[in-house]
């Protein structure tokens, strides 16, 4: 079960224990709870998404990590050339497609997670990333703050946190890798409705929540196509919600894969069609 952390004025809730912020000691104790409150959330919705605070980088391998506000291809290009050995089959538009969701899957889940499960916003756009030889996983920050507003204040926060974070280093893989800014784009928008999709099946307060109003802020603070909406559907019936996605991975380019089930590649499912009353007209 995750933990929750909830505004109250003066105050925060933080487990049963109530802390006044006017006592500034307090403060960085806060903060650093709030801290370790995202880390144990993230890594509960996903055990690859392990956080830490980092006050050091000294210990850590230049190249086993990344940050993208620092605008390094170092690392992102040793884990392109690794995949093109691993899967030399799959070409270009895979390689292209999976470093750049690699680059963005936990950044945004992290972001969504922070704001809903936590109620707040470390500092996005400084994370760090943890590299591996042919995938990023587990990330880190540099100081304990934590923002904490409305949720829709938030996303509004993260977004710009997010664009600042992403399209600058975006503009540098087109030129390195020939990497389309319009797919790319396509790619950030699955990645975000796909997360929002999980977050309302596993938060159980997040259910209540009005999810095609949060697609819309998403996609908007995040400067995306309001199209990709359109494939963002609700069963009349069930109530359950469905996404489709509007880019392709490519993955099933590499051996022994399918396509993805919500790729659109897939053929769309034919819309059923209820029998027609029969109707008998009695002779007069």
């Amino acid at each position: 079960m995750l933990k929750y952390i909830n505004k109250n004025k003066t105050h925060y809730h933080l487990i049963g224990i109530m802390f006044t912020l006017s006592e500034y000691k307090y403060k960085n104790i806060i903060m650093s709870y709030i801290l370790n409150t995202l880390f144990q959330a993230t890594q509960d919705m996903n055990v690859a998404l392990k956080g830490q605070l980092i006050t050091s980088k000294a210990n850590i391998s230049q190249n086993s990590y990344i940050q993208l506000h620092q605008l390094d291809l170092k690392p992102i290009e040793e884990i392109f050339y690794n995949l093109q050995a691993e899967n030399p089959e799959a070409g270009g538009s895979y390689y292209k497609i999976r470093i750049w969701s690699l680059i963005c899957w936990q950044p945004i889940h992290i972001a969504l997670i922070s704001i809903y499960a936590c109620n707040g916003l470390p500092l996005m756009h400084q994370i760090g990333q943890f590299c591996h030889s042919t995938s990023i996983y587990g990330y880190f920050f540099e100081k304990d703050i934590f923002h904490q507003s409305s949720h829709d204040h938030l996303t509004r926060m993260a977004g710009e946190q997010l664009q600042t974070l992403f399209y600058p280093l975006l503009r540098k893989l087109k030129e390195h890798f020939s990497i389309s800014f319009k797919t790319a784009c396509y790619v950030l928008g699955d990645i975000t409705l796909m997360y929002l999709l999980h977050l309302n099946k596993y938060l159980p307060h997040f259910k209540s929540v009005d999810l095609s109003h949060c697609a819309k802020i998403w996609i908007k603070v995040l400067n995306l196509p309001t199209s990709m909406l359109s494939n963002l559907t609700q069963d009349p019936v069930t109530h359950l919600w469905h996404y489709r996605r509007t880019s392709c991975c490519f993955a099933y380019q590499c051996h022994h894969q399918n396509l993805c089930l919500q790729c659109p590649k897939q053929p769309k499912p034919k819309k059923f069609k209820y029998p027609q009353p029969i109707v008998t007209i009695e002779p007069a």
